[in-house]
């Protein structure tokens, strides 16, 4: 059975195998545009744009990524994505860094693994196509996507060489960044999964604001920021997609579905998802849960 990861904000479950915890993505559009809701994971991602348009929230930093760009997420690191075109297309790669540790510390590993598995070094957020580097390093990713494709004897050790250059050129064009766990991100992670563990009650923006640790005044602006939305419709967004799995998982009535929720009326459930989804709860489970 497949695993239903929409509600989920912090990803933790098991990337490829035991023996080898590397995922490739094949993302496109399919009907409804890509949407990445916010979460964050403790393995770093790289995205290889193929086609279309990508836009890419990461912590605050903004990038609208084009073909050729290839993008990079820290562990840890709260992100979320949309396509922004019909055509997009891109390749995700996650992977652990500590897998990509030598059993006997080098020099090579002192200055340049530990230092980012510590969270001391980071990947810059995104490498532009036109660029040198850029092409590089999307040699490199093509590499690994044709790699993880076709699977050749040895096809392990090829990704891993593959990510260590790819570090390895990072590291020679000074493209490494200082990085470190911001104060604002935890507690940007704290609210997202206060909503996960309540979405089901009748939540308020004080009660949240307690439960984290940050003034009842303060609270709008800092969620704004981090989310690039309004706590109120990030909350009603959240509960729709909760409300998603229930049509297509279960035959509980909408009125049913509504109240665990957490809506307050089965109308206002009603008047979020069609707003939301651009039908009803009813046409979206007699369509087999499929988008316009």
């Amino acid at each position: 059975m497949v695993k239903d990861t929409r509600g989920l904000l912090q990803e933790s479950w098991m990337r490829g195998s035991v023996d080898f915890p590397f995922q490739m993505y094949d993302m496109r559009t399919e009907g409804e545009l890509i949407t990445v809701p916010c979460h964050w994971h403790e393995e770093v991602e790289i995205v290889r744009m193929e086609a279309g348009g990508l836009a890419v929230r990461v912590d605050e930093e903004e990038a609208l990524l084009y073909p050729g760009d290839v993008a990079f997420v820290n562990a840890g690191q709260l992100h979320q994505m949309k396509a922004v075109s019909r055509d997009t297309r891109y390749h995700a790669y996650v992977f652990p860094l500590k897998a990509l540790l030598f059993e006997r510390e080098d020099l090579a590993q002192i200055n340049l693994l530990r230092p980012l598995l510590e969270n001391r070094l980071g990947f810059p957020l995104l490498l532009s196509g036109e660029g040198v580097l850029a092409s590089q390093v999307r040699r490199r990713m093509d590499d690994i996507i044709a790699w993880d494709q076709s699977r050749p004897v040895g096809y392990e050790i090829l990704i891993k060489a593959g990510l260590l250059e790819i570090i390895c050129i990072l590291a020679g064009q000074n493209c490494l960044v200082e990085y470190h766990t911001r104060r604002e991100s935890d507690v940007c992670k704290d609210i997202l999964l206060y909503i996960q563990e309540h979405y089901r009650e009748k939540i308020a923006v004080p009660e949240v604001a307690r439960a984290v640790g940050i003034s009842e005044n303060y609270f709008s602006s800092f969620f704004g920021r981090h989310l690039n939305k309004n706590f109120v419709d990030y909350l009603t967004e959240y509960r729709i997609n909760q409300s998603v799995i229930l049509l297509e998982a279960t035959d509980h009535s909408v009125t049913d579905i509504a109240l665990e929720c957490g809506f307050s009326t089965p109308s206002y459930y009603i008047q979020s998802f069609k707003r939301l989804k651009r039908m009803t709860p009813l046409q979206y489970r007699r369509k087999g849960g499929h988008y316009r």
